[in-house]
């Protein structure tokens, strides 16, 4: 038998059995009734919950906070000019909320350049 106690970023008190996650399904089919659209949207609020941010995963890289037009143009692509970039890779926010759009890592012309983007990032 195999328990984790960590797995990176992810200590043991986060983590949630598969078991845990279909009862939480299971008490909210079970009180379905009249209000059967409320019910099924309170256990999908109870399981987003227990989701940690997208980022975690990538926690570990120095981060570049870019303006939030600049990260119109990284998600779509675009090379951006960035002072002090360090090389590797790098996780990449935007705006004062240091909202994350993804990981980049420097050009051959010392530009931030995307590996990773958040599709719901790109430009309508």
């Amino acid at each position: 038998m195999l328990h984790r106690s960590k797995v990176g970023n992810y200590p043991s008190e986060q983590m949630v059995t598969l078991d845990q996650i279909q009862e939480l399904l299971d008490r909210g089919k079970e009180n379905e009734s009249d209000k059967r659209e409320q019910i099924s949207a309170d256990a999908y609020i109870v399981l987003d919950s227990l989701l940690l941010p997208m980022d975690t995963a990538v926690a570990d890289l120095k981060e570049v906070n870019i303006s939030e037009e600049n990260g119109r143009f990284f998600a779509n692509g675009r090379s951006i000019a960035v002072k002090g970039l360090p090389d590797g890779v790098v996780r990449v926010t935007a705006g004062s909320a240091k909202t994350f759009i993804g990981v980049g890592e420097k050009n051959s012309q010392g530009e931030l350049k995307a590996k990773r983007t958040l599709e719901s990032l790109q430009p309508q």
